[in-house]
């Protein structure tokens, strides 16, 4: 599925996605919020939910790697040594 082809996805279709084929790489909390960032095809999607509720805020999908770097260094890599 292209980046556009998912952004045109109700919201519900987009979770659903992330869920049964998307690759969790990073979740943190900042104050009230939960951030994932998930990597799926070929673009990254950010998808940021209340804390408390568990509401989703927003759902971004974006192929600018720069975008990631605030998720860096959440990332365990210990497995990987």
């Amino acid at each position: 599925m292209s980046l556009l082809s998912f952004n045109r996805l109700r919201t519900e279709a987009q979770l659903e996605m992330l869920m049964h084929v998307g690759v969790l790489l990073v979740e943190c909390k900042r104050g009230n919020r939960t951030m994932r960032l998930f990597f799926l095809h070929r673009y990254y999607v950010e998808v940021i939910a209340s804390s408390e509720t568990g509401k989703v805020i927003r759902i971004s999908a974006f192929e600018d790697i720069k975008r990631i770097e605030p998720y860096l260094h959440e990332i365990d890599l210990s497995s990987l040594i």
